[in-house]
């Protein structure tokens, strides 16, 4: 299937009853734009939308055999006996490896089959399907896609892929192009498709900090209640850090912790708001794919953010490939621990496709960025959203600086 295929929004996919023999089940199908499906069965309510939130609404129309099928059971009968690998972070018996979470609920996967047809058992304990992202990652490599740590957008007709190291500037440079009138497509990962130099955005979450609403404004009154009160509370302790003397200020380990709340992008979870790109951005958000014209690799340099400059220089696609697929190894390090453990359990299984996985990933992106104009847009951090858009603008509407 080619990422040029019709799109069809589907959402989440209504109960059906009675599928493959299993009786009166609660089963769920979520489409990734027709090349992954996802199988929920007998989900707690809260799986869903964790779903949602981690991959965004379903798009496209599900296959009738699912590429991941993730069940749902009260326990998980063990073979023979249990054990664990470290401290209760994974366990195998005679016959089964698991992901075990903090509470000690365990998840079954059988690492030998993902890339092809499998199937994840979870007690309903868990917090959350563990390696979700990583999984689907390696189903989209099998079919020749690559999910690339991304952001992604179209401005004026042109398909924007936006990538680098985490916190390189995907989104710092995502929003103020939205701000001008753009088309979300992602803001953390997007599908690319190196036969029909098509990009799709997995339009998940975005995470907005509380530094790009003090320059984008108008996406503040956007995000929920809750967030903008934690969030003017930061605020206020960042305020009173900036103006403590550096003799008053604690050290050592808590001296460190109360610098990292400080700082601007210091605390994830205390520093931002994590909303659903519908809120943020309303009708602006492109479901069907876009063609890749342009690419651009963010990189943080130092310098002051007022008056620090923004560099953008042309840079060889190649290039851009080589470096993100360090970048993907990185990413997928949870999914490679578990693998690791999982070959520590039995050492005759092993993943052909994950074990090559570095090698696949820079053949397609080497072949999906060839002949694609590409630059390297180097900033200080933070950084001034509308100079970046300025410094970057000229260099998506014409091919003048190539």
């Amino acid at each position: 299937m080619h990422l040029n295929a019709p799109i069809v929004e589907t959402g989440a996919r209504p109960a059906i009853h009675g599928r493959n023999g299993h009786g009166h089940h609660k089963v769920v199908d979520h489409s990734l734009h027709g090349l992954v499906t996802l199988r929920l069965i007998d989900p707690p309510k809260s799986a869903t939308a964790k779903l949602v939130k981690l991959l965004g609404q379903s798009v496209g129309t599900p296959s009738p055999e699912p590429d991941i099928t993730v069940r749902f059971v009260d326990s998980l009968p063990v073979e023979g006996d249990l054990r664990y690998i470290g401290l209760h972070a994974a366990a195998f018996d005679a016959a089964h490896f698991y992901v075990v979470d903090e509470d000690g609920s365990r998840a079954r996967i059988d690492f030998a089959a993902l890339g092809g047809p499998c199937e994840i058992v979870c007690e309903r304990g868990v917090s959350a399907v563990p390696l979700l992202v990583p999984i689907v990652g390696l189903t989209l490599l099998a079919k020749g896609y690559v999910l690339l740590h991304s952001g992604a957008f179209v401005y004026d007709g042109v398909g924007v892929l936006v990538t680098g190291w985490e916190k390189g500037g995907k989104t710092e440079t995502l929003l103020p192009f939205m701000q001008a009138g753009a088309d979300y497509m992602s803001d953390e990962w997007t599908i690319v498709s190196p036969d029909d130099g098509l990009i799709c955005g997995v339009s998940a979450m975005t995470q907005v900090w509380s530094w790009h609403f003090r320059q984008l404004p108008e996406f503040w009154a956007r995000i929920p209640a809750a967030d903008r009160f934690r969030i003017r509370v930061m605020r206020a302790y960042q305020a009173v850090y900036t103006r403590t003397p550096g003799w008053l200020r604690p050290r050592g380990l808590i001296g460190g912790w109360f610098e990292k709340l400080g700082a601007d992008g210091g605390v994830p979870l205390l520093g931002q708001s994590r909303s659903a790109p519908e809120k943020l951005f309303g009708d602006h958000i492109r479901r069907e794919p876009a063609r890749l014209e342009r690419l651009f690799f963010a990189t943080m340099k130092p310098g002051d953010p007022d008056s620090g400059t923004i560099e953008v220089l042309p840079v060889d696609s190649d290039e851009i490939a080589r470096r993100m697929v360090a970048s993907l190894a990185y990413e997928r390090r949870s999914l490679i621990q578990a693998y690791e453990q999982f070959r520590f359990a039995f050492p005759g299984r092993s993943n052909a496709l994950l074990d090559s996985s570095r090698e696949r990933e820079l053949s397609l992106l080497g072949r999906a960025f060839s002949g694609i104009t590409a630059y390297e847009v180097r900033h200080p951090y933070p950084v001034r959203l509308s100079a970046l858009r300025q410094a970057v603008m000229p260099y998506v509407q014409t091919d003048q600086h190539s």
